[in-house]
């Protein structure tokens, strides 16, 4: 379990336990806590907003830039051109063509079916 996940589950046992202590009016055990599936999707929502975790876990959150450098796109770009009648390439073409671009096989199938797609698309047959 992440440290982000461990965050946001003592949120919510902490909440439900304060809700749970003003509805009974009365002090419980916080091990008798465990479930916190009376939250709704909403209230979770808000939880996490109001009280956002830290900074130093915060790093774990961020998304990474999910574009690939010009010298990747050229690279990809000039394998599909040498490629035009099969531009399907091969798992051993995956993982040289990675290698090469310092990317994964996965982004380089991404990056190829995305090409196709626009492809057929841009020449009104998508």
């Amino acid at each position: 379990m992440t440290l982000t996940r461990l965050w946001e589950e003592s949120l919510y046992r902490d909440f439900a336990m304060s809700k749970r202590r003003r509805q009974h009016n009365r002090i419980e055990d916080p091990s008798s806590f465990s479930s916190t599936t009376d939250l709704t999707s909403s209230m979770r929502y808000k939880l996490r907003k109001k009280h956002p975790c830290p900074i130093e876990m915060e790093e774990q959150l961020r998304v990474k830039n999910a574009r690939l450098p010009r010298l990747v796109h050229d690279g990809l770009n000039a394998w599909l051109k040498r490629h035009q009648d099969n531009p399907y390439p091969n798992r051993e073409e995956k993982e040289k063509l990675s290698q090469q671009l310092g990317i994964t096989p996965q982004q380089v199938c991404n990056y190829i079916h995305y090409s196709e797609l626009v492809h057929w698309n841009f020449r009104g047959l998508g």
